[in-house]
């Protein structure tokens, strides 16, 4: 079964409107060689994220986090990845 994800990437730009700086935001993400490049990632709905870099090698696929499943080893093994973080939503 897949997991349920919410893919965030942000960045600052400069527009005379909010369609325009939608627009700049899309075109720097299509544009060849960009840097947008680097993705939170939440899985829902347990809010927790990692940081996501397309241009790192991908790692090495792991179990996703189950809240469901008590085990000790799998919370450890989540919270451990190097670039996991747990943040606390309260939006």
């Amino acid at each position: 079964m897949a997991n349920s994800y919410r893919v965030e990437w942000e960045m600052d730009t400069e527009a005379e409107s909010p369609r325009e700086a939608a627009e700049n935001a899309w075109r720097l993400m299509r544009t060849e060689g960009s840097i947008a490049n680097v993705f939170t990632v939440i899985q829902v709905p347990t809010d927790i994220s990692v940081e996501v870099d397309l241009n790192e090698p991908e790692e090495e696929e792991e179990t996703p986090y189950n809240p469901e499943d008590d085990s000790v080893d799998q919370a450890e093994n989540w919270a451990r990845h190097p670039r996991r973080e747990q943040r606390d939503r309260r939006d």
